[in-house]
């Protein structure tokens, strides 16, 4: 599901594993192994071929879920870091592009990409077209995706991240309110 694909039915879990887990390099592939013996266990289980198992089998088995489930939790961590940094870096794409579009449409878009901010602050937040807690919002995001660009994504909790790209749409549409009611879109 964080990588977006639907969970897989058991036959294909293996080959689901490798492709979205494995051949990225998410995942070693005596993980993957590990789920297809899973899976062939089970399967002879289910039609009866394996009845009884050795104790030492089941031992040796339990030890292995367990590593392959602490895995499963690290693998979780790392997915869920790559999520958020995701959000962060889309956000700050769309309020970028928000920001030069507003400012295009005010004639006011300047040369340079890197002049943006400033100059969006200038037109809209220091002439109070639109509420000034958008520049915290700006700077925040900007934190937030510096941090998660430096693999500390961790230290962002997942509620901040999904906050700010809301801030990002309302922001968005009290751009559009204001420009509608400039007449300039």
């Amino acid at each position: 599901m964080f990588l977006g694909v639907e969970p897989p039915v058991p036959n294909k879990a293996y080959d689901t594993v490798n492709k979205y887990l494995v051949e990225p390099g998410l995942l070693e592939e005596e993980y993957a192994e590990q789920l297809r013996e899973i899976i062939e266990i089970r399967k002879k289980i289910e039609h009866k071929e394996m009845m009884d198992a050795a104790g030492q089998f089941v031992d040796d088995w339990i030890d292995k879920s367990d590593k392959f489930i602490d895995k499963m939790y690290d693998l979780l961590t790392v997915l869920e870091e790559k999520k958020k940094s995701k959000v962060l870096e889309r956000t700050e794409d769309v309020m970028r592009k928000a920001a030069a579009a507003a400012l295009k449409s005010v004639n006011k878009l300047p040369k340079k990409e890197e002049d943006v901010p400033q100059e969006f602050r200038k037109q809209f937040i220091d002439n109070k077209l639109i509420d000034g807690y958008y520049w915290d919002v700006w700077k925040k995001v900007g934190i937030m995706k510096d941090l998660a660009g430096k693999g500390k994504a961790d230290k962002i909790p997942e509620k901040d991240v999904y906050q700010m790209r809301e801030y990002v749409r309302t922001m968005i549409r009290d751009l559009s309110r204001v420009l509608k009611e400039e007449g300039k879109e």
